[in-house]
This record gives C-alpha cells, sequence and structure tokens, in this order.
C-alpha cells in the first residue's frame, strides 16, 4: 500500500474519532468510532491476508531487521513505518470505545491484534510472519493512544 493512501485514511480515521469525541454523546461516539473501527479492521485483514495469494512455504522471521537479507535499509524503514501507521487508527479508537483504558493495556490490545494478524498469516501461507512487523503495529496502536490523550488533554484546557 502506498504511504500517501494510509497517511491519508489515518487522517480520516482520526478526524472521525475526534469528532465523535467532540459532537457526539456517549453511545453515539461509541457507535461511530464501533462503526469506523470495524471499516479499519476489515480493510486491515483485507490488506494483511486477503489480497495475499498463498505461497507454500512457511515464511517466519523471528530475528527483527535480519530476516529479509535481499530488502534494503529503506525498504525496512519504510514497511515499518507503514505497519506503525497503519495501527494509529486502533490507538485513536480504543480510548473513545473504552474511556478508562490505561496505557499498558492498550498496549496488549495492539501487541494482540498484531499477533493475530502474524498467526493468520502463518496459518494461511499469506505474507511473512515477522516479529518487526508486531512491533511496528504495536507502536503505532501506541502512537494512536498518545494522540488521542493528548487530544482529550488540550480539549480539557479549552
Amino acid at each position: 500500500m502506498y504511504i500517501h493512501t494510509m497517511l491519508l485514511s489515518l487522517l480520516a480515521c482520526f478526524v472521525l474519532t475526534c469528532a465523535a469525541q467532540q459532537l457526539l454523546p456517549g453511545k453515539g461516539r461509541v457507535i461511530v468510532s464501533g462503526t469506523v473501527l470495524c471499516l479499519w479492521a476489515a480493510a486491515v485483514l483485507y490488506l494483511t491476508i486477503l489480497s495475499r495469494a498463498p505461497v507454500p512455504e512457511t515464511r517466519i522471521q523471528l530475528i527483527p531487521f535480519l530476516g529479509q537479507s535481499s530488502y534494503s535499509v529503506r525498504q525496512t524503514v519504510y514497511g515499518m513505518v507503514e505497519n506503525a501507521v497503519m495501527f494509529v487508527p486502533l490507538g485513536c479508537f480504543l480510548p473513545v470505545m473504552l474511556p478508562r483504558l490505561r496505557l499498558r493495556r492498550g498496549l496488549l490490545i495492539g501487541a494482540g491484534t498484531s499477533l493475530c494478524i502474524e498467526l493468520l498469516q502463518l496459518i494461511t501461507h499469506r505474507g511473512i510472519t515477522a516479529t518487526e512487523d508486531l512491533l511496528a503495529n504495536t507502536l503505532g496502536c501506541i502512537l494512536g493512544l498518545t494522540m488521542m490523550r493528548l487530544m482529550r488533554k488540550l480539549a480539557a484546557r479549552a
């Protein structure tokens, strides 16, 4: 997926979440955020599993940054940024859906969601099961959580 498309979709998710949080009452906020979260989950499932053709061999990369010797540093960094950006919306939606969510639990939800994707890739032989993807996805979720926390603090001051 192209990074500019991901950034645009990230911005749209963030704006929708912020708008829902500021303009809608409790249940409406959760309904809108839940709907957008489901759309995000469907897009991630498509990008990471359904859009890929199965390959006969299992591809696992357990040591981060060393498994793909044919990749340049630029390609590796680009892939990490893509994976992180893909999970920022999850971090944005979690505090809206679960207002008392702590950072540690958000980290576990992000890592667990990423682990599920990596295991699905392993089971279905679609994509490469990689620990660096798990790390980048979790980082993206934490970035989204942090952005929403900052936005809440700024809104409380206004």
